[in-house]
């Protein structure tokens, strides 16, 4: 039951912070920020969120910069949208799996390996 509830909330915070991060005024921010997941803690004391940025890696830096320094913004948000006893402490962390992704899937067509059944193409 409280797995469930944590995933509501999970969920539901997510959705707030995407409209806040749509409506966020910030240069440094680009079009190109995207929160993939968020998980509360079962106490529901912290909120961990993770965010996709296509660029460079100066680039990554300054979104995660702007986005700490707009968690008071995000609490705010968060607090005026849900109805919660105690809103979560952000912790805001960058998502690099899908480059990972991305870099796997480059060497495996550099080895010329089929996807489907991991057959070698000859």
């Amino acid at each position: 039951m409280i797995k469930r509830r944590q995933e509501r909330i999970s969920a539901e915070i997510k959705k707030v912070l995407s409209v806040a991060l749509f409506n966020m005024k910030d240069p440094a921010i680009s079009a190109m920020t995207t929160i993939t997941e968020v998980h509360v803690t079962n106490d529901l004391s912290f909120c961990d969120v993770l965010f996709s940025v296509m660029g460079d890696e100066r680039q990554k830096e300054e979104v995660m910069n702007a986005l700490k320094g707009a968690s008071g913004y995000f609490k705010g948000y968060i607090a005026r949208e849900m109805d919660l006893r105690q809103v979560p402490e952000l912790r805001i962390k960058l998502d690099d799996r899908l480059e990972y992704q991305d870099r796997i899937n480059s060497i495996l067509n550099e080895l010329n390996i089929d996807h489907e059944d991991g057959d070698l193409n000859e």
